[in-house]
């Protein structure tokens, strides 16, 4: 009994120092965003560059997406209520759905622009004041994404990684910038601009296709993945035996998982009926610690 409140305590400071690391990355990424994206519509003003209105508006839907995730975290942490029973954890998927539409929609109007930029180059301005404002980006995006990795690996939270996923692209896209702002300093070569800001918008549409599909598996109560599954048969038909598994199925809800088990004992082994149950489910949650394990055991059918 002792134990068993010793691990309540635990697993109640563990859920509190979650959502303090959710609020905190959430909160931290809507301040840089803002700086980043000021930033870089300053320097697209001052460069007239292709390349840096992608990067410019690509940094607008970072700041529109951490508004998102901002309230978003806050409402998938509310407790259950009367209306709403199991939660709020789908709102995490609900906003990154919305987010892919949005993605995708800045991808097709910077497409549209970069291929303008091939045969209508603009002039070129303040190139070393670009050089500049990339590195700055460069140094804060490096910074946010260390401490984005860092509340990923201990929440698992999908909403946090999705927004990980896409800071590395935008670092990804900031290196390539500086490069192409070399190239167009030394070397005059325009094109390269018009060419960055092409790749760019690939990108983003692949990225709002990926987001689309993670955040549909969650709000349509996908399995989970098929490796996962298998670890987890092993776990619970080493914790059964000499119990049968008839069936199982399994859902994500947000940070949540949800795991259902219904497992057949012979007449003789009914009595033993408890012990199993909460042997499964301890089984289950030493490896899943943030799932809902529901153990249902059957008679013999015939």
């Amino acid at each position: 009994m002792f134990d068993k409140k010793i691990e309540n305590i635990f697993c109640f400071l563990r859920n509190k120092t979650e959502a303090h690391l959710l609020k905190s990355v959430t909160f931290l990424t809507v301040v840089l965003s803002i700086v980043i994206a000021g930033a870089k519509v300053f320097a697209w003003q001052k460069t007239h560059s292709v390349a840096f209105k992608a990067v410019a508006f690509d940094s607008f839907f970072d700041l529109f997406s951490s508004f998102l995730s901002f309230f978003a975290i806050r409402i998938s942490l509310k407790k259950p209520t009367a209306s709403y029973p199991f939660g709020f954890s789908k709102v995490e998927s609900l906003m990154s759905l919305f987010q892919s539409f949005f993605i995708f929609v800045i991808a097709i109007f910077l497409l549209y622009n970069s291929f303008e930029g091939f045969y209508k180059a603009p002039e070129l301005e303040s190139l070393e004041f670009g050089m500049g404002v990339t590195m700055g980006c460069l140094v804060g995006t490096l910074l946010l994404m260390s401490y984005q990795l860092y509340v990923v690996n201990r929440t698992k939270s999908h909403l946090i990684h999705a927004e990980l996923v896409h800071y590395m692209g935008d670092f990804l896209i900031e290196v390539s910038l500086f490069v192409s702002m070399i190239f167009l300093y030394f070397f005059h070569v325009l094109w390269v601009d018009s060419f960055l800001g092409l790749c760019i918008a690939i990108y983003m549409g692949a990225s709002a296709v990926k987001i689309f599909t993670k955040s549909l598996v969650v709000l349509l109560d996908g399995a989970i993945p098929q490796d996962e599954r298998q670890r987890l048969l092993d776990i619970v038909e080493r914790a059964s035996a000499p119990g049968v598994i008839k069936h199982m199925r399994t859902r994500f809800s947000g940070l949540k998982q949800f795991i259902e088990v219904e497992i057949e004992l012979s007449l003789s082994q009914l009595n033993d009926a408890h012990n199993i149950n909460n042997h499964v489910r301890g089984s289950v949650a030493h490896t899943y610690p943030k799932a809902t394990v529901m153990v249902h055991i059957l008679p013999p059918s015939s």
